[in-house]
């Protein structure tokens, strides 16, 4: 990616995220190619969760069940989508973990995908041998880890994508934190060498500078 197509992306991105965040925080958020990948996971993943929830509103308020309860965009409610958002979640939380290895919560929250990961890949065995979507996997209500637990398949997601984005998210902002303690650090040292320059060079043609023996003799 060339250097101009870069800033007019980040340019775009700051705009975008100023109106969420405020102006310090999308510095930071877009300040490198990393951080504007864990911006686009986070701000995507919010937005798959919100998928989650708009399926819990049909289905325990609306009282909505089957094709009629599959979210906002139903279409893509498919073994296939599910299963490759989420091979793509872990496979950028793997990413930033290469750059981001001292935050402990992207590990948490790597493993906790990956976790959901497996789910969707028992999911997907089920599928391509019966060509019948809807499984429940290993934990939900039938599932195959001792019968699963007493929740409906639907429902066992949502939990799973509300920790999962909320431990993005908490990495996420960690690590806005640390940059920008970071980025502190720097802008103080660099104010000091400043400081200590112009002392230095002020001393230097100070006039009260002892004058040297040879000097006084001419």
């Amino acid at each position: 990616m060339s250097t101009n197509c870069w800033a007019r992306r980040r340019r775009t991105t700051i705009a975008v995220v100023n109106v969420a965040w405020g102006r310090p925080t999308a510095l930071i958020a877009t300040g490198t190619p990393w951080m504007a990948v864990f911006t686009l996971l986070l701000l995507t993943q919010t937005g798959h969760f919100f998928e989650h929830v708009w399926q819990m509103v049909q289905l325990h308020a609306l009282g909505l069940t089957g094709s009629d309860a599959r979210g906002l965009i139903g279409q893509l409610d498919i073994e296939w989508v599910h299963f490759g958002w989420n091979a793509g979640v872990v496979a950028l939380l793997a990413l930033l973990l290469i750059r981001f290895r001292s935050n402990k919560l992207l590990v948490f929250a790597c493993m906790f995908a990956a976790w959901h990961l497996v789910e969707h890949d028992v999911i997907m065995v089920t599928f391509l041998a019966t060509g019948i979507p809807g499984s429940p996997g290993l934990l939900a209500s039938g599932g195959a880890i001792g019968g699963g637990l007493p929740v409906s398949r639907p429902d066992l997601h949502f939990v799973y994508n509300l920790i999962e984005t909320a431990l993005i998210a908490a990495a996420f902002f960690w690590q806005v934190r640390a940059d920008g303690a970071s980025q502190a650090q720097l802008a103080a040292r660099a104010t000091t060498t400043s400081v200590s320059g112009e002392i230095a060079r002020d001393w230097s043609r100070s006039p009260t500078q002892p004058v040297s023996r040879s000097a006084r003799m001419k």
